[in-house]
């Protein structure tokens, strides 16, 4: 949305290669919102200097009863709405009776670079000037509108990349909590160990002794198996 004064047009294209800027009414009523707007209070923008001026005559239809004219123009889908909008413009040398203009008021007659055609068609084409960025470009910098009064001022185009900020309490916390959390898993691995070696040495010795006071308990091959993997410096049994 640009805000020319009180008047608020959308920006519906923009050709920067050409300076060029193409402006429609929301409210589909360019012509009454074009008589608010003067050169003064577009600045920067502008009209185009190298259209072709056309003579434009505006009208008054407030006493037209219906939505639209008998014209091309207003059959399209798009067009203004005379009920809303009865602010109506055209070339001067246009027939009013091909427009159906006989029941509207003739208001008065402008020279200007702004064509009928597109003031019919919602839309208003203006051009800005390539702003002096002289002393911008002698910092090494480029310059942008600052208001509507044609002042600039200098910004900065370089390439800032976004950087994530991590406290230093989290980098000195997080290697900490790893390594000990490593140590806790390395500790019950050997408790776990250990556990496990005793649990096995004490059934060997059972086993021992029951052998020897011929009350051998029953142990499955592979129960024997296990045993005597898990305990290597086992290399006999007295018998």
């Amino acid at each position: 949305m640009l805000v020319l004064s009180s008047v608020k047009l959308q920006v519906s294209y923009i050709n920067y290669e050409n300076h060029e800027i193409v402006l429609n009414d929301p409210e589909n009523c360019l012509p009454h919102k074009f008589l608010q707007i003067n050169d003064s209070l577009i600045h920067p923008y502008k009209f185009d200097d190298e259209a072709k001026t056309s003579k434009l005559s505006f009208f008054n239809c407030s006493s037209v009863e219906h939505q639209h004219l008998r014209n091309y123009q207003q059959s399209l889908s798009d067009s203004q709405d005379m009920i809303s909008c009865p602010i109506y413009v055209s070339d001067l040398h246009d027939s009013v009776l091909s427009l159906d203009l006989t029941s509207c008021t003739k208001m008065f007659d402008i020279v200007t670079p702004v064509s009928a055609y597109g003031m019919q068609r919602n839309s208003l084409d203006l051009r800005w000037s390539e702003a002096n960025c002289s002393q911008c470009k002698a910092k090494g910098k480029k310059c942008k509108w600052k208001n509507n009064r044609g002042d600039i001022e200098c910004f900065d185009c370089k390439d800032k990349r976004k950087t994530i900020h991590v406290p230093k309490s989290f980098i000195y916390s997080a290697p900490g909590s790893i390594l000990l959390g490593f140590a806790v898993i390395v500790v019950f691995k050997i408790i776990y160990h250990f556990r496990q070696k005793q649990e096995d040495q004490a059934r060997v010795e059972k086993f021992l002794e029951e052998y020897r006071a011929e009350k051998p308990a029953r142990f499955t091959y592979a129960g024997l198996i296990y045993l005597f993997d898990k305990n290597s410096c086992m290399t006999y049994i007295p018998f």
